[in-house]
């Protein structure tokens, strides 16, 4: 989990799992992700540190799962760098594996563009082969560009859509 200095640099997001009943393994993942117990790999982003468990991770992806399987450098590593990326969309992705969801409406910069965070954040699921969270960063743009495209920020969501997706990924493209 991030430190108390960096928690206010966090996106804001939202509970998925209802209520919390002993032996319910959803609700004891994302009990996991807000403490360090038991975590073996740490995440460091441009402005963060994330504790995460490589189970979860590595179940989720298959970046990560390749990454821990093959011979590379990182695979007997307990730490990565990803600090080429959007902080914000990272951190997105890593409490999605932990079962929580994401919105836009809150930073350290103020509110976040929801069309922008979200082709942010598809880019992200798709470079580190999180598939449901593609899916669920898709889902979330198409709505939001069926109630906001009249704002100021459409024109530059649909440059950064074309910009961060390649030619023959048109999901998101499509919906423009």
């Amino acid at each position: 989990m991030a430190s108390s200095n960096q928690a206010q640099k966090s996106v804001r997001f939202k509970d998925t799992v209802n209520a919390e009943k002993p032996g319910d393994l959803l609700a004891s993942i994302k009990k996991y992700f807000a403490s360090s117990k038991f975590s073996d790999l740490t995440i460091h982003t441009l402005d963060q540190d994330l504790k995460v468990h490589r189970l979860v991770v590595c179940g989720q992806s298959e970046y990560f799962s390749r990454l821990y399987e093959g011979e590379w450098l990182e695979s007997g590593m307990n730490e990565i760098d990803l600090k080429v990326d959007d902080p914000r969309a990272i951190e997105a992705m890593f409490h999605f594996m932990y079962g929580y969801e994401y919105d836009s409406s809150d930073s350290d910069q103020g509110r976040a563009s929801p069309m922008l965070f979200a082709v942010k954040v598809y880019q992200v699921a798709d470079k580190y082969q999180v598939p449901q969270l593609k899916d669920r960063a898709r889902e979330k743009f198409k709505s939001i560009v069926e109630t906001c495209w009249q704002t100021d920020d459409f024109p530059v969501a649909i440059e950064e859509a074309y910009k961060r997706t390649i030619k023959e990924d048109r999901s998101l493209r499509d919906i423009l």
